[in-house]
C-alpha cells in the first residue's frame, strides 16, 4: 500500500517535472535565436559607427550560424569593416571607376579607395579575405569542396544566395583590387599595370612589369603579341614578374599560394557574377557579365588545362598544383595578363 501509495504520489510529480523540463527546452531555443537576433542586430548598431571588433565580439558571443545567411551577412559585413572596406564608399566612389572594356576591368579595381597595399600578408587583405570566405563556404561547405553559388543554392534559398552573392561581388572586387595593386605593380592614378611607382602612389618599389616571368615556349609566344599591355619583357627577370610570385627568394609552395589566390578570387567573382541577376541601377556592373564571359571563355579554352578555370577552392588549388608553376604561368597569361591593362 505504501509503495502504491508513493506511486501514485510520484507520478503526478513527474508529470509536473516533465512539463518544466519541456518549457525549459521550449524556452531555451527560443532564448537561442532571440540572442543570435539580439547579437546581429547589436553588430549592425556598431558597424555604422566602425566599431568593427565590437561587432565581431557581440556575433562570436552567440556561436558560429553556418546555415543563417543573416548572421553570416552581417558576419562578412564585421570582418570587411576591420579591411576598411564600405559598402557606400563601394557605391558612392569605386563603383563608376570599372572599366567598360574587358580588358579594362582589372586595371581599374587597383585605383579603388581600398587598394592600397604593401605587404603580401596585409591586415586588411587577410580580414577582407575573412570576409569574402565567410560568405563563400556559407552553409558549412568544407574548404577542399567547390564553394560555388550552386553549391550554397544547396543549403539557402534563392532570395539569400543572391543576398550573399551581391555582397560577394562588391568584396571580391575591392579584394582583386589589392592583389592586382600589389602583384600587378600598379599605378593607382589610371590603373595601368607595371607602372606602379612611390611618386604615383604606389609604394611597394617593384620593377615589375607582369606577373610572372614567364618560361613557357607557348605563352611567351602569346605574351609577344603586344596585347597585354605593360606586359613586354616578359622572360626578363629584372622587369618581369612580382618577385614573390617569380621567385626572388619566396619558395615555391608561397609561389603557388599566392599564385591560386589570385586564380580563386577570379573564379569566384566569375561563379557569383553570372549567377545573379544585377539591377539595372547598379551602374558599372550592369553588364559586365557579358563583357567579361567572351574573353573569360575564350581563354579558358586556350589554356586547355581542364578545370583550371572552374577551381574555386584555395585548398584544392594548392594540392593540385603544388609544383607545378607551368600550368598557374598559363592561367596568369591569360587571364590576369590579358584582362590586365
Amino acid at each position: 500500500m505504501e509503495a502504491m501509495t508513493g506511486n501514485k504520489l510520484l507520478s503526478p510529480l513527474l508529470r509536473i517535472l516533465c512539463i518544466v523540463s519541456l518549457i525549459c527546452f521550449t524556452g531555451c531555443g527560443k532564448d537561442d535565436e532571440q540572442l543570435r537576433d539580439d547579437a546581429i542586430e547589436k553588430a549592425n548598431y556598431w558597424l555604422t559607427s566602425w566599431e568593427c571588433d565590437k561587432a565581431l565580439a557581440a556575433l562570436n558571443e552567440v556561436g558560429n550560424h553556418p546555415y543563417h545567411a543573416r548572421y553570416l551577412q552581417t558576419l562578412a559585413s564585421a570582418y570587411a569593416c576591420k579591411a576598411g572596406f564600405s559598402e557606400l564608399t563601394f557605391w558612392g566612389t569605386d563603383l563608376a571607376k570599372i572599366g567598360t572594356s574587358a580588358t579594362a576591368v582589372l586595371g581599374s579595381l587597383t585605383t579603388f579607395t581600398t587598394s592600397l597595399m604593401t605587404f603580401h600578408n596585409d591586415n586588411s587583405y587577410g580580414d577582407l579575405l575573412k570576409a569574402i570566405d565567410t560568405l563563400l563556404y556559407a552553409g558549412n561547405i568544407q574548404l577542399n569542396d567547390e564553394p560555388s553559388s550552386g553549391a550554397r543554392l544547396g543549403k539557402f534559398t534563392t532570395a539569400e544566395v543572391g543576398d550573399m552573392n551581391f555582397q560577394l561581388i562588391m568584396m571580391i572586387l575591392a579584394q582583386m583590387g589589392k592583389f592586382g595593386f600589389y602583384y600587378g605593380n600598379a599605378n593607382p592614378v589610371d590603373g595601368t599595370k607595371g607602372n606602379g611607382a612611390v611618386a604615383n602612389g604606389n609604394p611597394n618599389g617593384n620593377p615589375n612589369s607582369c606577373f610572372y616571368t614567364y618560361t613557357d615556349a607557348g605563352v611567351i609566344v602569346y605574351l609577344g603579341t603586344g596585347f597585354t599591355g605593360g606586359c613586354t619583357d616578359v622572360t626578363n627577370a629584372a622587369t618581369g614578374g612580382h618577385p614573390e610570385l617569380a621567385g626572388g627568394g619566396v619558395g615555391t609552395a608561397d609561389r603557388v599560394s599566392r599564385m591560386c589566390q589570385g586564380l580563386v578570387l577570379f573564379n569566384n567573382f566569375f561563379d557569383v557574377l553570372v549567377n545573379t541577376t544585377v539591377s539595372s541601377n547598379s551602374g558599372s556592373l550592369q553588364g559586365l557579365d557579358t563583357t567579361l564571359t567572351t574573353f573569360y571563355s575564350a581563354a579558358c579554352t586556350v589554356i586547355n588545362l581542364g578545370n583550371i578555370c572552374t577551381i574555386k577552392s584555395q585548398t584544392r588549388c594548392e594540392s593540385l598544383y603544388a609544383g607545378d608553376l607551368v600550368s598557374l604561368q598559363k592561367y596568369y597569361a591569360y587571364v590576369y595578363e590579358t584582362m590586365f591593362q
